[in-house]
């Protein structure tokens, strides 16, 4: 069975990207070559490591298609297989029509990017997150505990061998004196922000397919929540109102498990941020990160 788990969260291995012939591409899936033209990739134009490239075409049918090229079929495999299921469960996404070897195709849905947060925005992606983390799954023998000791170990192994004269005595005995919790598993979207949802007319889609994966429930919540640049919510009643779209259950457990939750999320991004060269913006996260009660 592929792993849907998404356990790139860190994204400290990279891989490199295969240089594949665009006319290849669209041959293999049925697109016209003439018509093909790269989409704009943030995350590519910020490194070559990013997990994948876009590519837009048009097939014989008409139909506007984009094509995701990944740097393994691993990840490749992950990201059709849980966007699949995302869209069968009748959540907003871009619709997955073939995958071969690094390459995946999608149905590209025309769109401009959310650039004003209202309260109607915060309603619908609220119970558009709640519907994605409803979608049942199987969780393939992973467990939580084992995905917050596995990425502490590894940002914690970044930074010796990396930044080790950013680590404080004080981090590294945080670190290792956390009480990990056991979270059920969902199906989340690992950068759910404003940057990753399009209005398609009257509706809103969620982009960015090779972020969908397997995650501790709650994690997929932070950025949505507390994020300062592509985050919905700016205030409590914001936060209560989108958080307020979940089960009861579910929302207690997001309280009673918030800090640690915060702290992954902030530790996290200091490690991307060394990793895409901002030490400043590294040192800073991971400050902030260490200062979480």
């Amino acid at each position: 069975m592929t792993r849907l788990f998404n356990s790139q969260f860190f994204e400290v291995k990279k891989e490199t990207r295969k240089l594949l012939d665009i006319r290849d591409i669209c041959e293999t899936f049925g697109l016209n070559p003439d018509s093909a033209k790269l989409l704009y990739d943030e995350d590519a134009k910020k490194t070559e490591d990013s997990p994948s490239k876009l590519l837009k075409a048009i097939d014989s049918s008409g139909l506007a298609v984009k094509i995701r090229i990944y740097t393994s079929q691993e990840i490749m495999n992950r990201s059709f297989l849980s966007t699949e299921l995302v869209y069968n469960s009748g959540v907003p996404v871009c619709r997955p029509l073939n995958m071969n070897t690094t390459t995946a195709s999608f149905q590209y849905m025309e769109g401009k990017r959310v650039t004003y947060i209202s309260d109607y925005m915060i309603h619908k992606t609220g119970e558009i997150h709640s519907n994605l983390n409803s979608v049942k799954i199987e969780n393939g023998g992973f467990d939580s505990r084992r995905f917050f000791e596995q990425l502490i170990k590894e940002g914690l192994e970044y930074l010796v061998k990396n930044q080790w004269k950013a680590v404080t005595r004080n981090f590294i005995h945080k670190t290792f004196n956390l009480e990990i919790p056991t979270l059920p598993l969902v199906l989340d979207h690992d950068d759910f922000g404003v940057h990753n949802v399009i209005r398609n007319k009257k509706d809103l889609v969620l982009i960015d397919e090779e972020a969908f994966g397997v995650l501790p429930f709650g994690l997929g919540l932070i950025r949505p929540l507390y994020d300062l640049y592509y985050g919905f919510c700016r205030t409590q009643q914001q936060r209560r109102r989108y958080l307020g779209k979940f089960d009861s259950n579910l929302q207690q457990v997001f309280r009673e498990n918030e800090r640690f939750l915060l702290f992954i999320y902030t530790f996290r991004n200091s490690i991307r941020k060394f990793t895409h060269n901002n030490r400043a913006g590294g040192l800073k996260m991971l400050k902030k990160a260490e200062s979480l009660p």
